[in-house]
């Protein structure tokens, strides 16, 4: 029972990225396997950028890679247009033929919120 108290009270949560936390789903004494189920915490992303996921088809998606530049036209921002770079591609977490698409956007002023309905058009700015 010591060696189970003392590992835990060497247990951490350690984020993949710096930034500040805006918001917890996770509270104390909660369970949480390494790996495993939804993200504990969103994160805003230091330096002005924001991560954003977003939903597009298996075939749209495989034309990403991570580090390509993308431009994107957020409807419900009224247009405007944020840049930055594909930062991975996930396979749907329910097995359905849609991907998630991690974009980290280029955000100085913070309107990529947690919770944002956004309804994009992503250009990809790949040499051709």
């Amino acid at each position: 029972m010591e060696a189970a108290e003392a590992e835990l009270q060497s247990a951490q949560i350690i984020a993949p990225v710096n930034g500040r936390i805006v918001e917890a789903k996770a509270s104390p004494g909660m369970h949480v396997d390494a790996g495993s189920g939804p993200a504990l915490f969103v994160i805003a992303l230091k330096g002005g950028v924001s991560r954003v996921k977003i939903g597009a088809t298996a075939k749209d998606a495989s034309s990403l890679m991570p580090g390509d530049s993308i431009a994107m036209s957020v409807r419900g921002l009224g247009g405007r247009r944020f840049s930055g770079a594909v930062h991975g591609v996930l396979p749907s977490p329910d097995g359905s033929s849609y991907s998630e698409v991690v974009l980290d956007a280029a955000d100085p002023d913070r309107l990529l919120t947690p919770k944002l309905t956004i309804d994009a058009e992503i250009f990809l700015l790949r040499d051709q």
